[in-house]
């Protein structure tokens, strides 16, 4: 179902006409910017982020950092990332290199994103420009476009900064980046994400955001942070499908 949010962002009872509120979104749109883990797929599905994020701190042991209780015991690795941004270069670099490799490892067993691949393809049969922009790293995302016979459809790929955590979402960074290499400017975008930073870093930029809730309780968190509109359900990325007026296959 979509959901949209009004008012205060706060959410209200979705009907299917709720469809046609998300249409004009796409159709307005000549870019899509498409976050990865979670609208595309679920990166650690198979390898799960709290084993990734053990890999990480490894690292970190190895160069005797000492980490707070917090940082021992975070599933993310992207928290453990940002906090190896303290330590010395060389020390970041290594957590970095070991993330992307984990990452690669990881993207080869992850789950896809019900109607995920469909809507790659929808964006690019509706004549769209269509970046990936995450956080994840670009190899990651690039050896998973591959493998699923979707990167031909995807203009740019943009990760995050290499061994730069500060530039992650929701900061600018990647979102503009992609919008300069694409040649178009933030009201002729569409961000789809899952993520608050998601919908952060558009309203910063001023690019509309489609929010997409793939799991309980995200729905009002999207809205409250700005989302445009909230796809609901694993099924979200389908009805985004429909709403570009294409047919998954």
């Amino acid at each position: 179902m979509v959901r949209l949010g009004m008012g205060h962002h706060r959410v209200r009872g979705a009907r299917v006409s709720d469809l046609e509120d998300v249409r004009p979104l796409l159709a307005n749109a000549d870019t899509v910017l498409l976050d990865f883990d979670g609208p595309v797929c679920s990166v650690f599905s198979g390898i799960t982020d709290f084993d990734v994020a053990s890999q990480l701190r490894q690292v970190l042991r190895d160069h005797g950092v000492a980490m707070p209780v917090a940082i021992e015991r975070h599933n993310d690795p992207l928290e453990v990332l940002r906090f190896a941004a303290a330590s010395e270069r060389q020390v970041l670099v290594e957590v970095e290199e070991r993330f992307v490799n984990a990452e690669v490892a990881a993207v080869k067993v992850a789950e896809p994103a019900p109607y995920a691949h469909d809507f790659i393809r929808a964006v690019w049969r509706a004549g769209k420009a269509l970046a990936v922009v995450s956080n994840n790293s670009e190899p990651a995302i690039r050896a998973y476009l591959k493998i699923h016979g979707v990167d031909e459809y995807v203009g740019r790929v943009v990760g995050r900064a290499y061994a730069d955590p500060a530039r992650m979402k929701p900061h600018p960074h990647s979102v503009l980046r992609a919008l300069s290499e694409l040649d178009t400017v933030p009201h002729a975008a569409v961000l789809v994400g899952d993520s608050v930073t998601d919908v952060q870093v558009s309203v910063a930029v001023g690019v509309p955001c489609i929010g997409f809730a793939n799991k309980p309780g995200k729905e009002q968190r999207l809205a409250d942070a700005g989302a445009a509109a909230v796809a609901t359900g694993a099924d979200g990325m389908g009805l985004l499908v429909a709403a570009l007026g294409t047919e998954t296959a």
